[in-house]
Formats: structure tokens, sequence, C-alpha cells
């Protein structure tokens, strides 16, 4: 089955932006009784995922900028979820325990959405997907070490982590 050039562009410009699209409404659903927000577990995620981490090196692990991540950590700071143990201006940012318990709903959450998203795929589809993926993100990477752009780095180091196959 041959496709046409411009669909595969159309996809490959508009299916990032719908993913986000379809998590944020599930995660909307599931947190609609707390103050968080879905880019918190993102947050979350990358601090528990990393205990002790620093606001910097969040920003190499997830894709936002620095302001964002440091209106964001506050605002998890103020919600009793993270707790900054470093002096100054170095972070060392850790869950408390409420922090973990967040962590863990939204672990549940990620797969609901996974679930979501994925309905209807065979996991040789599923096997075969990720394999495309792999090598489209091979060739971004040769295109990002061409480039100077520190956020094309940042990006790099996340897309990569991301992608790992889950044990």
């Amino acid at each position: 089955m041959t496709h046409d050039k411009n669909e595969l562009i159309d996809l490959m410009m508009v299916f990032p932006r719908r993913v986000n699209a379809v998590s944020r409404i599930i995660a909307a659903k599931y947190l609609k009784d707390s103050r968080l927000k879905s880019y918190h577990l993102m947050l979350i995620n990358g601090i528990g995922s990393s205990d002790g981490i620093s606001q910097k090196d969040l920003g190499d692990l997830i894709p936002f900028d620095k302001s964002y991540i440091s209106i964001g950590v506050r605002e998890l700071m103020d919600m009793g979820y993270i707790v900054n143990e470093g002096q100054g201006k170095a972070h060392s940012l850790k869950l408390t325990d409420q922090g973990r318990d967040v962590m863990l709903m939204s672990d549940m959450m990620f797969e609901i959405i996974r679930q979501s998203i994925m309905a209807n795929i065979t996991p040789e589809e599923n096997d075969e997907l990720v394999r495309i993926l792999r090598k489209m993100s091979d060739n971004m990477d040769g295109v990002i070490a061409q480039s100077n752009d520190k956020e094309a780095w940042a990006i790099r180091k996340w897309t990569i982590k991301d992608c790992q196959p889950q044990e």
C-alpha cells in the first residue's frame, strides 16, 4: 500500500500535537479534583526517576524550557509534592511521600493513555512501529549531531531516554 508523500508529512506534523491533546484530555479527567495539571506529572516523573536532580538536569530529561520548569517546580513545592534539599542556587529536588503517591498514580494514568492511543494495534504492529520510530530517531540524531543548537541536544537526550523499551 502506497500513501501520498504529503499524507505522511501531514501525519508526522500533526500526530505529536494530537497525542499531546489526547494525553491532556485523559489527564484532565483524572486530575479534575486536584490542583495538579498534566505538565506537573512529567516533572514529578522526572524528579522521581532521578532523586536529587537539579532543575537544569531536569530540563535535559523533559521537553520544557527553563522558565516552565522553574514555575512548575515552584508550584509542586507549594503543593507539597517535592522538596529542594539544595543550598542557594544548587537544586536537589526530591519527591515527598505525597509526591511518590502522585508518581504511582501518574504511571497508571500514562498506561491508560498508552492503551487509549494504541487500542487496536497488534503486538506485531507495535513492534514494527517501534522499529520504524527508532530508525527515524536515529536519522534525527544525525541531524542534531550536525547542529550547534543546545535545545536540540536536550531534546535528543529526552527522546533517547524516553524511547528505551520498558522492562
